[in-house]
């Protein structure tokens, strides 16, 4: 079963390949999460808030245009 925000997770993935000068860290701190945080949202095993997966959508549409 797919969880909510697996689909963000893969577009993280995504992008990151296309921007290799940024690092998941410096992701991390532009929603406002602790690396660590986000390595285990990145794996599956929390969702984020409304407010962080909103900022982190809006990165990745900068990051990808």
């Amino acid at each position: 079963m797919q969880k909510h925000g697996d689909k963000l997770r893969e577009q993280v993935k995504l992008c990151k390949v296309y921007n290799s000068d940024w690092s998941y860290k410096q992701i991390a701190e532009v929603i406002e999460i602790t690396p660590h945080a986000f390595y285990n949202w990145l794996n599956g095993y929390y969702e984020l808030s409304q407010r962080k997966e909103r900022r982190l959508r809006e990165l990745l549409s900068d990051l990808m245009m």
